[in-house]
């Protein structure tokens, strides 16, 4: 009589189990205690109806709980790691305030991550930095050195203990003019081409009536006057340099002539404006205007 109720207790306690667990069991092994009941994942559950106990193995780790009448009473949890299953980043967006551009996220459990975090300008990837339980990452510096107003964008990847990992990514934020002008005001000098030249031998040429200074891997000139050349042409030295509205100097490109849409200039590697020679299958004259 005993043994029947046994092997009636084992039957309803696999009935309850495959219930409860997911329905891709493999195959289920009775022993003269209970059964294992393996599954198509690798995890697998033991029972034994000598102690009423149920032990459940995954690649985490080992979870355990007892049950008299086949209803989970209690669990034990032996897996430390198990509470961050789930964890998940909340949020991800920017913060902007006087040149500092800085990628901030919300995380259950944030302290206890680790956070891979991917800056991405135009749709490719500027740098990534590691941040160990953080909440933000200033990427200032890194704006400043690829000196490129447009659309910014961060991706975070955190990994919590037990390998839970969970991604989300930040909605896009625009650098314009202004900003990138404030941010590499306030960042020159911090990265490997975000030097500033300070010398009047230094820039795209030598000049004794300003300053050539360089801001994340872009000339300015500052002149005597205390103010940048901006806003159109500056002749330096016998030469012709462009300057955009925020001071930056041009370079390999071609400009247009204010008043009339069909003449052109080309201005070179060091930004000076080219004369007497073919661009292309174009031909720029002594005055370097090229007719379109």
């Amino acid at each position: 009589m005993k043994m029947k109720k046994l092997a009636c207790f084992v039957l309803t306690a696999v009935m309850a189990a495959a219930m409860a667990l997911p329905a891709y069991a493999g195959r289920v092994e009775t022993t003269g205690n209970g059964y294992t009941e393996y599954f198509d994942d690798g995890t697998y559950l033991e029972y034994n109806a000598r102690g009423s106990e149920y032990t459940y193995h995954d690649s985490d780790g080992v979870y355990s709980w007892y049950d008299d009448d086949v209803t989970q009473s209690s669990v034990t949890k032996t897996n430390k790691n198990a509470k961050y299953a789930g964890s998940r980043i909340t949020d991800c967006y920017w913060s902007y305030s006087n040149g500092n551009l800085i990628a901030k996220w919300d995380a259950d459990y944030r302290s206890k991550a680790t956070y891979t975090v991917t800056l991405y300008h135009g749709g490719k990837k500027v740098t990534s930095k590691t941040s160990n339980g953080g909440s933000n990452v200033n990427f200032s510096q890194a704006v400043a050195d690829r000196g490129q107003t447009g659309y910014y964008y961060f991706k975070v990847k955190a990994k919590w203990p037990g390998k839970y990992t969970d991604e989300d990514e930040s909605s896009d934020y625009h650098v314009d003019g202004s900003k990138l002008n404030a941010i590499q005001n306030r960042h020159s000098g911090g990265g490997s081409s975000g030097s500033s030249s300070g010398s009047s031998s230094g820039g795209p040429g030598s000049t004794a009536t300003g300053t050539w200074q360089q801001y994340g891997g872009i000339w300015r000139y500052l002149k005597s006057n205390g103010t940048f050349a901006a806003n159109g042409w500056e002749l330096i030295n016998g030469k012709w340099y462009y300057f955009d509205a925020y001071g930056n100097m041009a370079a390999n490109q071609w400009i247009v002539k204010a008043d009339n849409p069909h003449i052109y200039y080309y201005v070179g590697p060091n930004g000076d404006m080219l004369t007497n020679q073919y661009i292309g299958q174009w031909y720029v004259n002594a005055n370097g205007e090229c007719y379109f």
